[in-house]
């Protein structure tokens, strides 16, 4: 017995759904990690340009 088109673009609509959203979870998640990762780095060895204040000034 054939599927209906309605069943197959309704199970194609969904798994693209819950693949673009793991996508973006895995996304998020590394990026959580990176940022931790980068923000660690810098508490150990701060740069000179971290200590400088820029003051800029916009008419």
């Amino acid at each position: 017995m054939a599927m209906p088109w309605e069943l197959a673009e309704y199970l194609m609509a969904v798994t693209w759904v819950a693949l673009g959203r793991w996508v973006a979870a895995c996304v998020s998640l590394a990026d959580g990690i990176a940022c931790s990762l980068r923000c660690r780095r810098r508490r150990r060895r701060p740069s000179p340009a971290s200590s400088t204040v820029v003051v800029s000034t916009f008419l």
